[in-house]
């Protein structure tokens, strides 16, 4: 059975079988919240909702604040982060690079240890210069990644190794009929950007969710949400504004493949095309809606039902006045050229 032809009772059961492991990895993280335990690891695919579900976790759980970072951080700015931020349960994203230096390890295992003071606190010390500087941490780090915790170097496997004695490691890799489901439910609840400015419906985006699933199944590329929601239906919205050349599959499919698509030469002479049905509708119509009407009407076509957008014929007619420019600059310099004779030295008489 092909993944875009996943029926609802299948869609509910994996939904359900998904929403186990994202469970565990809540109650994971409501540990770390309340201080039962000092951290956790959470690894696994890019785009499968690791950090949607951890701070979903974080703000259902009111304990203590939290603090989301994502980006480079190197040892001793982890080391301030905590030092900022002491009572704080602190969600390190996309850090894994760290976890390759010595002392930054070295922190984690000072912030996963036992506590070591009356009030529970951990503390973590950091030699600097000529002084050392001391935190006393109370907080939680949740640490998310998409590789796994280890490392190809002994001495560092051996400290990873003692993080991973002390906190949680859960790995969250949902299969892809549970991803899938997942982007099935998400498109089944439209689109809208995080400005409020871009909007798809639910239809649309059920459209979207299917062709790339399956554009994905053929290409043997990896189920990702950020494919779904980061880029195709960005994708789709621009393709409807009429402001694309290329169809949103195309769009789609160079996302998948993270190259230009190989053309067939159809959207050049698709483009020809165009360029002539402008001119022609430019000498037979001269008020702007006899224009744009005359234009939709013989743009029709599956892709285009209603026809294209105004701003693709004013682009078309951009392209004509161009073209048209350029071509009597042309005629200009080779009249002045014509009308340039050369004269060729007299010999001189003997």
């Amino acid at each position: 059975m092909q993944l875009t032809e996943m029926s609802s009772q299948q869609m509910t059961r994996e939904l359900a079988q998904l929403e186990e492991q994202r469970r565990l990895i809540k109650d994971r993280v409501r540990g770390v919240r309340i201080g039962a335990n000092p951290g956790m690891f959470l690894c696994g695919p890019p785009g499968t909702g690791k950090s949607f579900t951890v701070l979903e976790a974080c703000r259902e759980t009111e304990q203590s604040p939290f603090l989301y970072y994502r980006g480079h951080i190197t040892s001793i700015g982890l080391f301030e982060l905590i030092a900022q931020h002491p009572d704080a349960t602190i969600v390190l994203d996309d850090v894994h690079s760290i976890l390759d230096e010595p002392k930054a390890q070295q922190i984690l295992l000072a912030a996963y240890g036992a506590p070591d003071t009356g009030d529970g606190a951990r503390t973590i010390r950091y030699k600097r210069c000529d002084h050392e500087c001391t935190i006393h941490f109370r907080g939680g780090l949740i640490a998310i990644s998409n590789l796994e915790l280890r490392s190809g170097k002994e001495r560092q496997w051996q400290l990873l190794n003692a993080i991973a004695s002390r906190i949680h490691v859960l790995k969250f890799m949902p299969s892809n009929d549970q991803m899938t489901a997942m982007m099935f439910d998400l498109a089944s609840r439209g689109w809208k950007d995080s400005i409020g400015k871009r909007a798809l419906d639910s239809e649309t985006c059920m459209e979207i969710a299917k062709f790339l699933v399956e554009e994905c199944r053929q290409a043997s590329r990896q189920l990702d949400l950020r494919l779904l929601v980061d880029k195709a239906f960005p994708d789709y919205w621009l393709w409807s504004t009429g402001e694309t050349d290329n169809h949103w599959h195309q769009l789609v499919r160079t996302s998948l493949l993270e190259m230009p698509v190989r053309s067939n030469g159809q959207g050049v002479d698709r483009i020809a095309d165009e360029r002539a049905i402008v001119k022609r509708i430019c000498s037979q119509f001269s008020e702007r809606a006899d224009r744009i009407e005359a234009w939709q009407a013989e743009t029709r076509c599956v892709e285009y039902p209603t026809g294209k957008s105004e701003r693709a014929f004013y682009r078309r007619k951009a392209e004509l006045d161009r073209n048209t420019t350029l071509n009597r600059q042309i005629d200009t310099d080779s009249s002045v050229a014509a009308g340039c004779q050369t004269v060729e030295p007299s010999k001189p008489q003997i």
